[in-house]
């Protein structure tokens, strides 16, 4: 399997073409990264493509899994892998919009995007990998949300932290109940995931 090097990334070639299906069936201890284009501004769309490899492969070390809510709501907003449209939920689509990098291409792995959720089997061994896939990565990226009211507070409060300077308790309130009302602290997997990392 080829690699390029790139400052901060090393992308695998799988050395496989696409042909119509997204999803080439995976090897005995495989899985895909979804590769994000460098984009200059949040409103350029979204292009990427999927890469398998496996888990004990060196570059698999610089690559990072995302950790998110699953939207209950429909597949609603468009992304492009190898140029072809595929629907996401509006919180998966947020998250990459933000994630992705101005300069460099960025791997993350994505459980609704590179486990082909159509297969049961692949859905299952998968999920079998989890803890290795999450052990293996650089790191965990946690997305939250979009801003919200409270979270304007935040940076204000660590400088103030860093500094030895007490905290006024509303202030401090607010910010608790903005950062921790947050739907991804009550997902079931998150104690997995957080484990799971390295």
């Amino acid at each position: 399997m080829a690699s390029a090097q790139t400052d901060k990334l090393t992308i695998a070639d799988s050395g496989s073409s696409r042909g119509s299906s997204l999803y080439l069936p995976l090897g005995l201890d495989q899985t895909r990264f979804l590769v994000i284009d460098p984009a200059s501004s949040l409103d350029e769309e979204i292009n990427c493509q999927l890469v398998a490899m496996g888990l004990e492969d060196e570059a698999v070390a610089s690559y990072e899994a995302l950790s998110y809510t699953w939207d209950a709501e429909k597949f609603s907003c468009n992304i492009f892998i190898f140029n072809s449209l595929v629907k996401v939920s509006q919180n998966l689509y947020e998250a990459l919009r933000h994630l992705r990098d101005k300069k460099e291409k960025r791997a993350l792995w994505v459980d609704a995007l590179c486990i082909n959720q159509q297969d049961v089997k692949e859905r299952s061994s998968q999920v079998l990998l989890m803890g290795r896939i999450y052990s293996a990565v650089r790191r965990v990226v946690i997305w939250l949300g979009t801003e919200q009211d409270g979270d304007l507070q935040l940076p204000m409060l660590s400088k103030r932290i860093e500094a030895g300077s007490e905290l006024p308790p509303e202030q401090t309130k607010m910010v608790a109940r903005a950062l921790f009302g947050r739907r991804w602290w009550y997902r079931s997997w998150i104690v997995q995931e957080f484990l799971m990392a390295r």
